[in-house]
């Protein structure tokens, strides 16, 4: 229930901003909402006095998923402005798609040459 209210909240407040602002304002809200993910990612590895793990980690998760469907909105509202021809958005998206495949597969392979420490 968190994820679309905020998502709403966070994508209305980016068009406003875009209206008023000019285009760059919607890669300010990105840029916050890429912070706050990371913060409070960073959080679960604080240990709480008084909270079990699973407590925080929780909490951090719900906080988390509550900004990062607006990061995929606002990322694909970026994309789509800042192309000159808006119909070549589905390449661009094969594009990010092929990336996201060669990353993972080079990542997978470096996880299994150096062991969970290549996490670090």
């Amino acid at each position: 229930w968190v994820s679309p209210l905020s998502s709403s909240l966070l994508s209305f407040a980016a068009d406003r901003l875009a209206s008023k602002r000019g285009p760059v304002a919607r890669l300010h809200v990105f840029s916050a909402c890429i912070v706050w993910v990371t913060v409070v990612f960073s959080l679960q590895a604080v240990r709480w006095p008084g909270m079990s793990k699973f407590s925080v980690l929780l909490i951090c998760r719900v906080l988390i998923d509550s900004a990062r469907p607006s990061c995929c909105s606002m990322m694909d509202a970026i994309t789509v402005q800042s192309l000159a021809d808006r119909k070549r958005y589905g390449e661009e998206r094969l594009y990010g798609a092929y990336s996201w495949a060669v990353v993972g597969v080079a990542l997978g392979a470096i996880m299994d040459k150096f062991g969970p420490r290549a996490m670090h």
